[in-house]
């Protein structure tokens, strides 16, 4: 089944198949997959292990074993001694450096075949996040800046794992913004994901939208690398790629993952795309790590071996205690003069000294106030100042008081796009809300409050649409998730989100089925922290 993906006797029942068994040929794997090519080695110990007679077979495990091996050893030497050809697959000499059959080089830089990744430009988004309508200056953050950039230039040699960690509305995700598009004009491949804003633990969910931003294709298609072998000679690495299509878990091993299978097929897309664009060094950013399912936690901890020799530096913000890191940089808040550049829109120039939040200065034991950008945001917008003591001094009380200023209308439309996680397609969103409150998102657009990314709309910080739902009142909260479930599942939405939605409608039943079987799921698929999770909402 290893050789030809397919069992070697197949029926409508088990009698049938053990009649097979009996009576029927034995199948040549070579014959029966011709397209894999395999070698004649494989096959013919196949064949001797499938023989009917059992003086033909292997008389014991460990003269299979010692003969599998004196294959691998064959197989290798072959391999060192010929080059596969990477367009055609035509095996040549070591010692040419032009394919026989097609002409392609075959030393020096890799050509990988398109056939099933259209050609696209030279560099992906630099962005992977959508655009803001007013982003505040970027200011503060030059030791940070350094730091990453110093970090960088180890990157260039071998894999750098980088942890960027901070509480709430430090400006964690607008770091990696302006990094991401730092790195993204010296010419590096940059690309990035975060979890579902949902909160829903999808399995490999943010992997799987990492791979598809890589090869800039729906993530619906990477059923379809998966199956391409000439592209992805590596069996393991298309393995990997399926499982990120289709999450299934190891067939016939309870609690078992294949998360050694996917950070395999993970690398081989960066160094495919790193060779298809010509490029050196690779950025790759996960965004709130801590909200990852396990199975992406298990992936990341895992690509440290599978990328070690690779130039990429992985960037993972609030990986602390989740996923090992090289280094990290803890972000506190913005001193005083660094707020005022914020709050007037004066870019900040010269390197700031680092002081830590509540820590005394040497120099006088004074403690040093720091603020937080996000909270300087909502300042900003309700129209104050540092020297406004009216002002409310939490975050959560500012983000109250900037929503309460908002007309009826478009406190509705964020209301609405907070439930569906701080992020819903229009069609999704007036498929729920009245389409009298969906004219007010131009204005929640233009106030910053929402970011438009093509058809996709999103809330432009997840604290924000937590906050946002929160304030919903029970029953309207309630009746609108019970609108949004039968959206996404009319549109055949994972279980795990449905999940989410469910258990806020208060469908008891429902809610409780749904979540039984992403229980199963999760176990089949070797998620066990992810079975857990959903057991305690089930309870």
């Amino acid at each position: 089944e290893l050789l030809t993906d397919q069992l070697p006797f197949e029926a409508d029942t088990p009698t049938k198949v053990v009649l097979r068994h009996i009576n029927d040929p034995i199948p040549d794997p070579r014959q029966t997959a011709p397209h894999r090519q395999i070698p004649d080695v494989l096959g013919d110990i196949c064949v001797k292990a499938l023989s009917k007679k059992p003086a033909d077979r292997f008389q014991t495990a460990a003269e299979m074993s010692a003969e599998l091996r004196r294959a691998r050893a064959a197989l290798d030497a072959n391999r060192a001694s010929t080059t596969e050809c990477p367009v055609c697959g035509t095996k040549n000499p070591s010692t040419m450096r032009f394919c026989g059959a097609c002409g392609v080089r075959l030393t020096g830089e890799m050509v990988a075949p398109t056939s099933s990744i259209p050609p696209k430009g030279l560099t992906p988004k630099p962005s992977f996040y959508p655009p803001l309508a007013s982003a505040r200056p970027f200011v503060g953050r030059e030791p940070e800046l350094e730091r990453l950039d110093a970090l960088a230039g180890e990157a260039s040699k071998h894999l750098v794992v980088v942890g960027v960690e901070g509480e709430i509305g430090v400006g964690k995700t607008r770091l990696l913004r302006e990094a991401a598009e730092r790195y993204a004009q010296r010419g590096w491949l940059v690309a990035g994901a975060s979890p579902h804003p949902s909160g829903a633990l999808l399995a490999y969910g943010p992997l799987r939208q990492l791979a598809a931003n890589l090869l800039e294709l729906d993530p619906d298609q990477l059923a379809t690398i998966a199956q391409d072998e000439k592209l992805i000679a590596d069996p393991l690495a298309r393995a990997g790629i399926a499982e990120l299509a289709k999450p299934e878990g190891l067939r016939g091993v309870e609690d078992e993952s294949r998360a050694g299978a996917v950070a395999s097929g993970l690398a081989m897309l960066v160094r495919l795309t790193l060779a298809r664009r010509s490029l050196s060094t690779a950025m790759l950013v996960v965004d709130d790590v801590h909200r990852c399912d396990g199975l992406t936690l298990a992936v990341l901890r895992l690509l440290r071996a599978a990328l070690a020799e690779d130039p990429i530096l992985l960037v993972l913000a609030d990986a602390r205690s989740h996923v090992p890191t090289d280094a990290s940089l803890e972000l506190g808040g913005l001193e005083l003069e660094d707020a005022g550049r914020f709050l007037t829109g004066r870019a900040s120039s010269s390197e700031r000294r680092r002081v830590d939040v509540e820590t005394p200065t040497p120099a006088n034991g004074v403690l040093i106030r720091r603020l937080l950008p996000f909270y300087l945001e909502q300042i900003h917008a309700l129209g104050g100042d540092m020297g406004d003591d009216t002002l409310p001094p939490r975050l959560a009380d500012a983000v109250a008081q900037r929503v309460e200023r908002l007309p009826v209308r478009a406190q509705r439309a964020l209301q609405c796009l907070s439930a569906f996680g701080g992020r819903a397609s229009r069609a999704d969103l007036a498929a729920v809300a009245d389409p009298r409150d969906l004219e007010a998102l131009d204005e929640l657009i233009k106030k910053g409050l929402v970011a438009e990314d093509g058809d996709r709309l999103d809330v432009t910080h997840p604290f924000l649409a937590e906050l946002v739902e929160a304030f919903i009142p029970a029953s309207a909260r309630r009746e609108l998730h019970q609108k949004i479930l039968d959206v996404v599942a009319r549109a055949g939405a994972p279980l795990e989100i449905q999940a989410e939605h469910a258990y806020r409608a208060n469908v008891p039943m429902r809610t409780f089925m749904i979540l039984e079987r992403c229980g199963d799921l999760a176990l089949a698929r070797g998620d066990a922290a992810a079975a857990v999770e959903h057991a305690r909402a089930a309870l």
